[in-house]
C-alpha cells in the first residue's frame, strides 16, 4: 500500500516550514518568536499569512491545494522567522495589494479569510501571538472606532481616522480634512482627492482640525490683538504669527489662518515683556507712533520687544493688547541701529521654530557639519542696559529645517514607532547628525534619506 501512495504522490520539496517543524520535534532551537508558541500555533501562523499571499485573500481554503498550502507555510514561515516585526511586514505586503487595486472596505476585504480565521474564531481554539500583532496592525492602518470588538478584545482608543471617519466626528467636510491633512504632513496623498484607504494619526488629526475650526483669519486678527490691518499682515507675512499650514497654491480658505493658540502665545509674550505702569513713561508711545518717530519698522520694534533689546517696555491698559504696549523710540532708535535687528530672532522663536528646547539649541550651536561648518550661528548684541542677548538668522534655521529632519517626524509620517522606524533607517546604513538625542530628537539628512530609500524602493 505504501509502494501505491508514492506512486501515485507528487514530489515536494520540503518547504522552510515544514523543516523547521522537523527539526523542532527533534529537540532543535529555531527563531525564538516561533519556539516560544506552541508548534501547531506557529504552523497555523505561517499557512494562514502565507495563503492569502499565495492563493489570494478570498480564496475558499476547502479549494487550497496541498502544493499550495506548503508555499503557503514556506512563505509565511519566511516573514514569521523575524518575529513580530516579519509578521508586520507580511501583512504590509497584503494591505500594500490591496491599496494598489483601489478597493475599498475594512480589514475584512483587505485580509479576508486570514481576518476572518482571527475575528470569527467559532472553535475558540486560541490562534497565538500573531492575533496581537494582526490586530496592532489593523488598529494602525484601519479606522476602528472605539468600542468595536476586534479579534476578541474590545477597542478602547481609536488610533487612526480617515478622512471620511473623521468628518463623521467633526462635522468638517472631507476634502476640508484631506487637504488639511496631507499638506501638514500627517499623510501623503492627493489634496484633490479623498482615498479610502489613507488613515493618520487620530489625535494628531483631531488636534489639527480643533485648531483650524477655531482659527482667526488675518482680518480677524485686528480685533484679536487690536492692532491694525498692516501691523496683523506683518505679523503673519514675517512668520512671527505662523499660519496654520506653510503657505502654498493649495493653502486656501481657513487653512492661511493663524491658530488662536499661536495668537494667545504671541500676545502673552509680548505683554509678558511689558511692565504695567500708572503712567506711562515720559516720550513713550505706542508700537506705530514709536516707528514713525524712530524711523524703524513695526515689526522691528515687536521682534526687539520679544528678544528682550528694550529696557522702557511699559503698558498703562493691558485690555488694550497690541495697541496698549508702549515704547521709548530714542531707545529704539539708538538700540536698532546699533544691532541692525533684521532677519534675526530671540532665543524663544528660534526654540519655537525649530522644535527643540533651549539646551538642544545650545547643542545645535556647538556641533559642526562633517565639512566644518555650523548648522546655525549666534549673534550677540546688547540692550539698553548693556545686558547681552542672543539672536538668531532667521534664514539659517529655516535652511537648517529644509535640510533635516527628526525621527519622530519621519516615523508620525510612515506610521510607524520611532524604535522600529530607527532600525530601518540603520539598515539603510544612513546615520543621524548626531548619536543619541543631544538635540532632543534623532536628526538625519533629508538628502541621505531620499537616496537610500531610492537605493532600497
Amino acid at each position: 500500500m505504501l509502494d501505491e501512495m508514492m506512486s501515485k504522490a507528487q514530489f515536494h520539496k520540503p518547504s522552510r516550514l515544514q523543516t523547521y517543524a522537523i527539526d523542532r520535534l527533534n529537540g532543535c532551537v529555531g527563531p525564538a518568536w516561533l519556539d516560544e508558541q506552541r508548534l501547531d500555533y506557529a504552523a497555523r501562523a505561517c499557512e494562514m499569512l502565507g495563503v492569502i499571499l499565495v492563493a489570494g485573500t478570498h480564496i475558499d481554503l476547502r479549494a487550497v491545494t496541498d502544493a499550495q498550502w506548503s508555499a503557503a507555510g514556506d512563505l509565511g514561515f519566511s516573514y514569521a522567522m523575524d518575529g513580530a516585526e516579519g509578521i508586520y511586514a507580511g501583512l504590509q505586503v497584503a494591505f500594500d495589494q490591496f491599496v494598489s487595486k483601489n478597493a475599498k472596505g475594512g480589514p475584512q476585504k483587505a485580509f479576508g479569510r486570514f481576518y476572518q480565521w482571527l475575528q470569527f474564531n467559532k472553535n475558540k481554539k486560541p490562534a497565538g501571538p500573531i492575533r496581537d500583532v494582526a490586530r496592532d496592525f489593523i488598529l494602525d492602518h484601519f479606522s476602528i472606532e472605539p468600542g468595536t470588538n476586534l479579534m476578541g478584545d474590545i477597542v478602547n482608543e481609536r488610533r487612526v481616522h480617515s478622512a471620511s471617519s473623521l468628518a463623521r466626528e467633526s462635522g468638517d467636510h472631507p476634502k476640508t480634512i484631506n487637504r488639511a491633512i496631507i499638506l501638514a504632513g500627517l499623510a501623503d496623498g492627493d489634496t484633490e482627492k479623498v482615498t479610502a484607504t489613507m488613515t493618520f494619526d487620530a489625535k494628531a488629526a483631531e488636534e489639527l482640525m480643533d485648531r483650524i475650526r477655531t482659527s482667526i483669519s488675518v482680518r480677524g486678527l485686528e480685533g484679536y490683538l487690536n492692532c491694525n490691518r498692516v501691523q496683523a499682515q506683518q505679523l503673519v507675512r514675517t512668520g512671527i504669527l505662523p499660519r496654520l499650514l506653510p503657505d502654498g497654491p493649495r493653502v486656501v480658505g481657513s487653512l492661511k489662518n493663524v491658530s488662536r493658540e499661536s495668537a494667545d502665545e504671541f500676545l502673552e509674550a509680548l505683554m509678558g515683556e511689558a511692565k504695567v505702569v500708572s503712567t506711562a513713561s515720559e516720550g513713550a508711545l505706542d508700537i506705530v507712533a514709536a516707528a514713525e518717530k524712530s524711523r524703524w519698522p513695526a515689526i522691528d520694534i515687536v521682534r526687539g520687544i520679544l528678544s528682550g533689546l528694550f529696557e522702557t517696555v511699559e503698558v498703562v491698559s493691558p485690555s488694550l493688547k497690541f495697541k496698549g504696549i508702549l515704547v521709548d523710540p530714542r531707545e529704539v532708535r539708538a538700540t536698532l541701529e546699533r544691532n541692525q535687528l533684521q532677519g534675526y530672532i530671540g532665543v524663544k522663536e528660534a526654540v519655537e521654530l525649530l522644535g527643540m528646547r533651549q539646551p538642544n539649541l545650545n547643542t545645535l550651536l556647538r556641533i559642526r557639519k562633517a565639512d566644518g561648518s555650523r548648522y546655525i550661528t549666534e549673534r550677540i548684541v546688547t540692550n539698553a542696559k548693556d545686558v547681552p542677548v542672543r539672536l538668531f538668522p532667521v534664514e539659517e534655521i529655516e535652511q537648517f529645517l529644509r535640510d533635516y529632519v527628526s525621527l519622530k517626524e519621519i516615523a508620525d509620517r510612515e506610521k510607524l514607532s520611532s524604535k522600529v522606524m530607527r532600525a530601518k533607517i540603520d539598515g539603510w546604513g544612513v546615520a543621524p547628525i548626531t548619536e543619541g538625542f543631544e538635540l532632543g530628537r534623532i536628526w538625519y539628512r533629508r538628502v541621505d534619506l531620499e537616496t537610500a530609500d531610492l537605493e532600497n524602493a
